[in-house]
C-alpha cells in the first residue's frame, strides 16, 4: 500500500484526555498538519494509523515555547 493512501488520525493531548482534531491521508501531510495543530495549541499532540496502531509522530511544546518532535 502506497504511503500517501495511509489515513492518520490526528489528536490533541488534553487534561481529560484525547480530543481528535482530524484525519488526513499520507505521512508528509500528517506532519505538516501536526505542526500547524501544536503551533496553534501550544498542547502535545499526535497521530496515529488506527488500522495498524503505528504512531507516526509526536509534538509535544517545550516550555519556551519551541516544538520538539519524537516517535
Amino acid at each position: 500500500m502506497e504511503d500517501l493512501f495511509d489515513l492518520f488520525d490526528l489528536f490533541e493531548v488534553q487534561p481529560e484526555g484525547r480530543l481528535w482534531r482530524g484525519a488526513v491521508n499520507g505521512r508528509e501531510t500528517a506532519s505538516s498538519k501536526l505542526a500547524e495543530l501544536s503551533a496553534k495549541s501550544g498542547k502535545p499532540v499526535f497521530a496515529m494509523n488506527l488500522q495498524t496502531r503505528e504512531i507516526l509522530e509526536s509534538i509535544c511544546p517545550d516550555k519556551q515555547g519551541a516544538s520538539s518532535a519524537e516517535r
